[in-house]
């Protein structure tokens, strides 16, 4: 986190306070990810405000999961990419959830109306984006997207970046939801992974009847890095495909 946005955030923090009753489900700040700066941020809210006015939410459902694979493997720590597949729902506030493998994906879609159950979390937890209102984002975070004038789609757009988690509770056989901010190497692939699907979705084709289906993806998109996020390279590919499998595959290659 850079000094400006330390200094932001102290200052609201100390004013306010934050928990998780401020907030939907977590009361962090995305501003205390180590290594982010006020630019990158910027850019983050841009990518989102462009995914919202797509309106992906009227045109998909939960159980239709795409797989993404952006650049290549050996650009992430360890030659890991964070996720491989994605997913939007709508129950409740829209959002965008990101899962490390399609098995993680398929077995969270009965948790996710409402308030997600834990028995139905990945153990390896999701990543997701809730677009809401204003009055559902905490104090801090709220002065912070006024104070760096981060950009927003609409009064019910502001997003809520987090990553969700079950862990086991109190009792022998309880479990409960953990919450955390995402690391920088989960909110690049966010940045690149919302990018691509802004271009991509509204050329999705959907059939109707006699039985609702989804015409095969298999859709190349270049994608330029902000430029106080580059590193060797400018531009990574993004590879979305529907349905997933192969890059499912992929992964267990």
């Amino acid at each position: 986190m850079d000094a400006h946005l330390r200094e932001l955030f102290d200052a609201f923090q100390q004013h306010f306070g934050v928990g998780p009753g401020l907030g939907r489900g977590y009361g962090g700040s995305l501003v205390r990810i180590e290594g982010l700066g006020t630019a990158f941020l910027k850019s983050v809210f841009r990518a989102a405000a462009a995914l919202h006015r797509c309106n992906p939410w009227k045109k998909l459902r939960a159980q239709e999961i795409f797989g993404l694979r952006i650049g290549k493997d050996t650009d992430w720590p360890d030659s890991r990419p964070p996720f491989y597949c994605v997913q939007f729902t709508s129950f409740g506030d829209p959002s965008l959830n990101l899962y490390r493998s399609e098995e993680d994906a398929v077995a969270a879609i009965a948790g996710i109306r409402g308030f997600p159950d834990p028995k139905s979390i990945p153990k390896r937890g999701f990543l997701r984006v809730t677009f809401g209102p204003e009055a559902e984002i905490s104090l801090p975070n709220r002065k912070i997207i006024k104070q760096l004038g981060l950009e927003i789609a609409g009064e019910k757009a502001f997003p809520l970046i987090d990553v969700v988690s079950s862990r086991a509770g109190g009792g022998a056989r309880e479990e409960s939801l953990g919450f955390r901010n995402p690391s920088l190497e989960e909110l690049r692939w966010l940045y690149a992974c919302m990018r691509a699907l802004a271009q991509m979705v509204p050329a999705i084709q959907v059939v109707e009847k006699p039985q609702r289906s989804i015409e095969s993806v298999m859709q190349f998109i270049d994608i330029q890095w902000p430029a106080e996020d580059r590193k060797e390279w400018d531009i990574t590919c993004v590879r979305v495909s529907f349905p997933p499998k192969e890059e499912q595959q992929q992964q267990n290659d």
